[in-house]
């Protein structure tokens, strides 16, 4: 049985098995290839990382009965390596690699599972949506079509295919799906014929065409079409078996598979890159990638007890002549030279903290980055990071050497930080700024563009000859492979012969022949006009016709231009084949093939077609394609001369790390010489080493490695969990410098900002318990309580059950929260003290986010940033419908929406009220265990901060119960249980204890769900209030209840005897 189970070849030991791919909990460390035990695990198992192919080959996702090998990140453990650059490159390779591509297996595995099981009919069932045994989702089209070859001028060959659409994507409904984007990653599985060989190719989404581009090919409104680009670099193999499954060579089912939302140039470049990347294309490798092992090794030194090691001043600033100017910030024009800031410190700090608007930490930080050739700088919430950096670069900019000075690198991990921080250094005077990437959301950042500052930059001439020599080549490269598409339809379509397809044969074994039908027009489509008019007998018909032909035959090879042909053109292409025609017809050889009769022409193009190795046409094609790939390549290298010199002309260059790794070639021959990195604790090891080219000198990073780090989609590379520490993927450079968790490693100093300006100093003691020295700047003193809120901070404790994830969300929810927090803001902003863009609600989970926005669109405007968004779209959760359909900053400003956001997606972000939904009332408090997204939840806050949740649950983890006990010590929590919808909680002030209590009366009950400030006020004193009648009057007086409900409130208290009203259940 296991015999005839599909593989890739037959040699191959790895099988597509029926039952679920088994998950291994643990990684194989015997090492890669060859050096384990028992051998390669698939054909994709590589000794050298920079063998490796990127995405999985088919045998590699077949390969699921070992687990894959994974180098443990400690120096300490066995490893094919020495110590050093090489090792670091190959560990974070695979590491990264992983992460991005163990999904794609999965479900690549998964989709091969329901191909064979319909192929062997043991299953009916289909749905679009798909799952994992694993978790991963996606989704699956069947009864897959090939319907023609088409191409484009960049990528090349174009495969279009259509498919079985599911009901909702029908239509219109193909927009409003989401589904199938533009660059998302997509993959052909195909079973062959025999049942026994298995393939699946990686493509991305070129084009999506909805069902009504299917109606003239008989579609009959069930059937939509998809135009897929292979990805790059496309193996010629891989193109080669899937034109000959396009042309029928190869017969088989296929299903198309979509990853969601993932794009293959996310996570590419950066691999792609670490894989270009040599072992002194690194700086700063004796700190970060030192070749021997510490003296602590040998010795066993525990953790913390290495002194922080010496780090030199940067290399361009130890000359005798270069000083630091810093004009820019003082008042005068100080300068001060690298000998007087490491001798005297503290004079100089001094004067920063005098002459400029440096706090204490951020002079301190200001100096020590200055001094150091790789500097860390920790800024905890609110102490002026990005201020900081924007200072930093005034300073180094204002202190370059006049004569040839380079460009200021600026690299963030997020598209809204770059923008932030270039936005700062615009409004500090530094115009000359360029961004390279298109992922802008502003529109103030369009003119800084690379590409709208490189139009009106000038080349050399050599450079622009060499440039034209490289587009020339390509488009006669495109120019044959638009053409060999279209014969190759044609052939596959009516099985008669065209030029692309009959071309090579003649050349190669027929010369003479091909002489003959071979004009001196070197437009390939007049060639193959000219083969049709011989075989089609074309030199006995009428003129007109054949003019009209050739027309069309032209005009559809410059359609995708959008030019057209002149009639003079027309008449002399049409000249030049006729007059080919007589002149080759008057030719007295006996071979003369324009001698015979239209029925030996054909019997000829018979003979020919039998002679023809389609198998090699297919090989041949596919080189054609590979070679137009590289000539497009050398096209954007040729451009990339112009955008190189356009670059050096400014003064800071702005990208975020994923533009970072996709432009390192270029970059690197810039030689810039000094790097800053903000969110630098947010940053991937991998991503941060793309930046540290072997030309910097000088690297500044600012961040804070405790509050968020990087995400990983693999849960067991992440150093939060038992196995992941060993690997620790989402421990950036930053952390693993600032807080080593190698023994044998030894600290890099970091300089900490410790003055906060955001919280109140009440609000700040919670981010205390993290950063036990941060101070409150005097102002934030004066932040105003709430409005309408007697306190500036409480908990509203609760132990209403979490609602159980469902089968499509896998993420949770507490109704019961969504309802206090609908309240809460519905209070606040009857108010009309705030506007919608001043409070901001945060929660953990996916799916509390989901209800929140379901329940709060419907009294106000609400705010999802793009991530958030795209989450709940990749989960199901937000419908992509009109309504629902994003609205830029542009539309609304942002005063005029409701923040709502997940914690993980509202770092650096901040608001004057916050409200936090925890969701998790169980036995495990999920998200919120660790210190870092605890850190980011209760940092936002600037007036007011209100937390709902279950003590309980969340007082398992430490950090979470010192922060209980902060609030509970200034009494500012309010304690409350819900047993059923018809009970409220009352805090007992005499027992310290809940009493719960039943309100049978449907008015009260009403007035509770409508006024927020009534449910607060009656849960907290109504035991006081029902003793007497004027303590309810005095009672409801002072509190902040709508008019209309006061006198209603005292009446019906009184009238009910606590007895008939409320029936206590002491605890």
């Amino acid at each position: 049985m296991a015999q005839d189970l599909p593989r890739v070849t037959a040699l191959s030991s790895n099988l597509l098995a029926v039952e679920e791919r088994p998950i291994h909990n643990d990684f194989d460390d015997e090492g890669p290839g060859y050096l384990s035990v028992h051998g390669p695990r698939h054909d994709n198992d590589h000794l050298n990382f920079q063998d490796v192919q990127i995405l999985p080959t088919t045998d590699e996702i077949l390969a699921v009965r070992r687990p894959p090998y994974i180098p443990k990140k400690d120096i300490r453990e066995p490893n094919h390596l020495e110590p050093g650059p090489q090792r670091l490159l190959d560990t974070l390779f695979r590491h990264l690699r992983f992460d991005s591509v163990e999904g794609i297996r999965d479900i690549s595995y998964h989709a091969a599972q329901q191909l064979l099981k319909q192929t062997l009919g043991t299953t009916n069932d289909y749905e679009p949506q798909q799952e994992t045994k694993s978790g991963n989702r996606y989704f699956l089209y069947v009864d897959v079509r090939f319907e023609e070859l088409l191409s484009d001028e960049k990528r090349g060959v174009i495969l279009r295919l259509s498919y079985l659409c599911p009901h909702f994507m029908r239509g219109r409904g193909m927009i409003r799906s989401g589904r199938l984007e533009q660059g998302m990653l997509c993959a052909l599985v195909c079973l062959e014929e025999d049942g026994r060989s298995l393939s699946v190719t990686f493509f991305e989404v070129h084009m999506t065409q909805s069902t009504d581009s299917m109606k003239a090919r008989n579609g009959k409104g069930v059937r939509a079409a998809i135009q897929l680009a292979f990805t790059t670099p496309a193996k010629s193999d891989n193109v080669r078996r899937v034109l000959r499954y396009a042309q029928g060579l190869s017969s088989g089912q296929y299903v198309l598979v979509e990853f969601p939302k993932l794009l293959y140039a996310g996570f590419y470049h950066c691999l792609h890159t670490l894989q270009q990347i040599r072992s002194t294309d690194i700086a700063f490798t004796k700190y970060i990638a030192p070749r021997n092992a510490s003296f602590a090794v040998a010795n066993s030194v525990n953790v913390g007890l290495l002194p922080a090691m010496n780090v030199v001043p940067p290399a361009y600033c130890t000359t005798a002549e270069f000083r630091f100017n810093l004009g820019c910030l003082a008042q005068n024009n100080a300068s001060f030279s690298l000998a007087e800031l490491r001798d005297a410190p503290m004079e100089f700090i001094t004067f920063l903290k005098r002459e400029t608007t440096l706090d204490d930490g951020q002079a301190v930080a200001l100096h020590d980055c200055l001094t150091r050739e790789i500097a860390f700088t920790q800024g905890p919430p609110g102490t002026g990071k990005t201020f900081l950096g924007v200072a930093l670069s005034r300073v180094l900019l204002a202190s370059r050497s006049t004569t040839k000075p380079k460009p200021l690198l600026v690299v963030c991990l997020t598209n809204h930080a770059l923008d932030s921080f270039l936005a700062g250094l615009l409004a500090a005077g530094v115009t000359k700024i360029v961004r390279i990437g298109r992922g802008s959301k502003e529109e103030w950042i369009r003119k800084f563009e690379l590409r709208a500052l490189s139009r009106n930059t000038r080349l050399a001439q050599d450079v622009w000859d060499m440039k034209g020599v490289a587009i020339r080549n390509a488009q006669t490269l495109y120019t044959q492979l638009e053409a060999g598409c279209k014969g190759l339809n044609a052939a596959y379509a009516s099985g008669s012969l065209s030029w692309p397809t009959v071309e090579a044969y003649l050349r190669s074994t027929h010369h003479e022949i091909y002489d003959q039908l071979t004009t001196s027009n070197d437009n390939p489509y007049a060639r193959s006009f000219a083969f049709d008019y011989w075989a089609g007998g074309g030199d006995l018909r009428n003129l007109r016709e054949l003019r009209t032909e050739l027309e069309t035959c032209l005009l559809g090879s410059t359609a995708s231009e959008g030019s057209s042909i002149s009639t003079e053109g027309l008449d002399r292409a049409l000249e030049q084949i006729m007059l080919h025609a007589q002149y080759q017809s008057a030719r007295a050889e006996q071979n003369n093939i324009w001698r015979l009769t239209l029925e030996e022409r054909q019997q000829m193009l018979r003979r020919w077609k039998a002679a023809i190795d389609r198998e090699e046409l297919m090989a041949q094609f596919a080189t054609l394609h590979t070679e137009h790939q590289s000539a497009e390549q050398a096209v954007r290298k040729s451009w990339q001369k112009r955008d190189s010199k356009c670059l050096l002309e400014q003064d800071v260059i702005g990208l975020t790390t994923t533009a970072c790794a996709s432009n390192w070639e270029m970059l690197k021959a810039l030689n810039l010489e000094i790097v800053i990195c903000e969110e630098a604790g947010e940053v991937m090891e991998a991503h941060t080493l793309c930046s540290l080219f072997p030309s910097v000198q000088h690297a500044i990073f600012i961040g804070d490695p405790q509050q968020l780090r990087p995400e990983v989609n693999e849960q067991k590379m992440s150093l939060e969990t038992a196995i992941g520490s060993q690997y620790r993927l989402d421990e950036s450079l930053f952390e693993r410098s600032m807080i080593p968790t190698d023994p044998s490693s030894s600290p890099m100093p970091t300089s900490q900002l410790n003055i906060q300006r955001r919280m109140h100093p009440d609000i700040a003691d919670l981010t205390r318990l993290v950063y036990p020295y941060l101070q409150d700047h005097p102002n934030t003193t004066t932040h105003p309580s709430t409005n309408g809120i007697a306190e500036r901070m409480f908990w509203v404790d609760h132990r209403m059950p979490e609602a159980e994830p469902s089968a499509a969300s896998k993420s949770y929810t507490n109704p019961y929260e969504v309802a206090m927090v609908t309240g809460m803001v519905q209070y606040l902003l009857r108010l009309n003290a705030y506007s919608l863009g001043e409070i901001a609600i945060l929660t953990p989970y996916n799916g509390q986010l989901a209800a929140l926005h379901d329940s709060l669109k419907m009294t106000c405007s609400v705010w999802l940033s793009e991530k958030d968004r795209k989450g709940l779209l990749d989960e199901g959760l937000l419908p992509e419908s009109g309504d629902d359909a994003p609205r830029s900053k542009d539309e609304l400003s942002m005063g005029d929406l409701l923040r709502i956001a997940t914690v993980d997606n509202f770092q650096g972000e901040e608001a004057k009220v916050v409200i936090l939904s925890t969701v998790r009332s169980g036995e495990r408090p999920g998200f919120l265990k660790t210190m870092n997204r605890i850190n980011v939840a209760c940092s936002r806050a600037r007036d007011g901060f209100y937390i709902i949740g279950n003590s309980a649950t969340l007082g398992q983890v430490p950090m979470w119960q010192q922060i209980i006990d902060i609030f509970a010590a200034r009494v500012m929590s309010i304690h409350h249980k819900i047993l059923t919808k018809s009970r409220i909680v009352a805090f007992n002030a005499e027992r310290s204890e809940l009493a719960v209590m039943s309100v049978k009366n449907p008015v009260i009950r009403q007035i509770f769900m409508r006024d927020f400030h009534a449910r607060v006020l009656v849960r907290r004193f109504i035991h006081v209030a029902i003793s007497a009648r004027n303590s309810v009057r005095n009672l409801v007086a002072r509190a902040n209840i709508r008019s209309s409900n006061k006198s209603y409130l005292v009446v019906t208290l009184l009238k009910c005897s606590a007895r008939e009203a409320f029936r206590p259940a002491w605890r």
